[in-house]
């Protein structure tokens, strides 16, 4: 096995043949940085560790609507990180996009089917038959 030696960081360090090899975990992280091994960036004078953050939506709202023709489901919120939306019906697909949105414009949700959309925008939906119920999840900050 390699001896490691220590390269210009206490957490970086290179084989005996040059390879990078990582320390080990030595526990669970900070709050707020994920589980993933450290990251670093290659500054050419220096390397130095890359701050992660991974943090959730602060606030979640759900609902559901009825839908048959354009209707908006989701109002716009300026601090929204992504919506859900899923087509809770067996056989009747939906489409999803702007005011405009039409089964020739929007994105297709199949029946059963959900879609993760990160957009801040108002979301409509159109069905293509019938009346469908969608529900949505809204995360948002």
């Amino acid at each position: 096995m390699p001896r490691a030696n220590v390269q210009k960081s206490s957490h970086i360090f290179t084989d005996d043949t040059g390879r990078f090899v990582v320390e080990p975990s030595l526990g669970a992280p900070a709050v707020g940085i994920d589980y993933a091994l450290p990251v670093y960036a290659d500054l050419g004078s220096q390397i130095v560790q890359v701050q992660q953050e991974r943090q959730g939506a602060a606030l979640l709202t759900t609902g559901q609507a009825s839908v048959s023709t354009v209707v908006q489901i989701i109002a716009a919120r300026s601090t929204r990180r992504s919506a859900l939306v899923t087509n809770t019906d067996a056989s009747v697909s939906v489409y999803v996009g702007n005011a405009a949105v039409s089964s020739s414009t929007g994105q297709l949700i199949k029946a059963g089917n959900s879609l993760t959309i990160p957009f801040t925008g108002a979301i409509y939906c159109v069905a293509t038959t019938g009346r469908v119920v969608v529900t949505f999840a809204e995360a948002y900050d």
